[in-house]
């Protein structure tokens, strides 16, 4: 791995290197970024990493993808989003296939490996307020997880807190997601 990688580098362009992960791995996942299946090489001297997943949610003719950031040597991380792959089978191959970009939901279950702060963006719609405790269940996370996110949101200019509100005596503050 280290000669392949090295060689690919003389070439001076930028290259895209695929890798699998293991079965075991695949399975065992605890939310952690999967690995490369082989030689550690493979994901320490890769500059950037992107963990490409199918959706769990299963359409005729069509394959939705879930994209997720998982390394860079510099510079942030990008924001996890989707993709549709749309294949007419109509006529003889070969099939054609129509890319678009899709917007990753949570009703299509396609946040569980999103950060705690992009899935509490996902579940936001700009302009509708949510409680925190609203927000905190929809993003599968604590209460207290969410609101510290949130807080670190609002310093960021992505979301705005207008009001609070009582409910069952628990002081719940309400948060909306900024038009960016």
């Amino acid at each position: 791995m280290l000669r392949t990688l090295a060689a690919i580098r003389t070439f001076g362009v930028a290259t895209v290197v695929t890798a699998h992960v293991s079965k075991e791995m695949a399975e065992r996942r605890a939310g952690a970024p999967l690995r490369p299946y082989g030689s550690v090489f493979v994901w320490n001297l890769a500059r950037s990493c992107w963990e490409i997943q199918r959706s769990r949610d299963h359409r005729e003719h069509e394959l939705l993808l879930e994209l997720y950031h998982r390394k860079i040597n510099e510079g942030p991380r990008h924001a996890p989003f989707g993709l549709r792959l749309s294949f007419d089978p109509a006529g003889d191959l070969p099939t054609a296939v129509t890319v678009e970009a899709h917007q990753i939901s949570v009703d299509e279950g396609l946040i569980t490996e999103a950060s705690v702060s992009q899935r509490i963006l996902l579940v936001m719609h700009a302009g509708n307020p949510m409680e925190s405790g609203e927000i905190a269940h929809a993003a599968e996370c604590s209460k207290e997880t969410a609101e510290r996110t949130l807080r670190r949101l609002r310093e960021q200019g992505k979301v705005a807190n207008p009001a609070t509100s009582e409910t069952d005596g628990d002081r719940q503050m309400r948060w909306v997601k900024t038009a960016q």
